[in-house]
């Protein structure tokens, strides 16, 4: 029984082998094992043949996840700070639109309907340009139309 020891290694001495489809027993029984394992204590040597296997990747030691509620608190809080500190900001805007997408009414539709649109025009250049302070290329002033087609400009 011993002997087997000479040649084979202690892990392969008592683990069962696969030989073609059928498993066979190991070498050394577990009651020698057991007598073998009291001699190394006795002698003081340390037993290597069963070292406890690391756990760490057993999926059965995993961390739960937890429900997505629970996944998902930090991000919501987060959507939810951000919301609040933009609210102000888009209360206004959505005032404004609503303030300039609504259909004008009283004078102001009166006044729209009369008024030719090339006057609307030159009003809203005129304002910008005293806004900034510099006049646009962009206006035909009232004296080049009535010129016409091929009139020379001073200048």
């Amino acid at each position: 029984m011993w002997t087997r020891l000479a040649y084979l290694t202690l892990s392969q001495a008592f683990n069962p082998v696969k030989v073609g489809k059928e498993w066979r027993r190991p070498m050394l029984s577990n009651r020698y094992k057991a007598l073998l394992r009291k001699q190394f204590r006795l002698n003081n040597i340390p037993w290597i043949v069963n070292l406890p296997k690391d756990d760490s990747n057993n999926p059965r030691h995993k961390q739960p996840k937890g429900t997505l509620e629970q996944r998902n608190r930090p991000f919501r809080l987060a959507k939810i700070k951000q919301n609040i500190a933009d609210a102000p900001q888009k209360e206004l805007e959505y005032r404004q639109k609503a303030i300039n997408e609504r259909p004008l009414s009283g004078l102001d539709a009166f006044i729209q309907l009369t008024v030719p649109y090339w006057l609307t025009a030159r009003t809203k250049e005129a304002i910008r340009e005293e806004k900034t302070g510099k006049s646009s290329q962009s206006v035909v002033s009232l004296q080049d139309k009535k010129r016409g087609f091929g009139a020379k400009v001073k200048k």
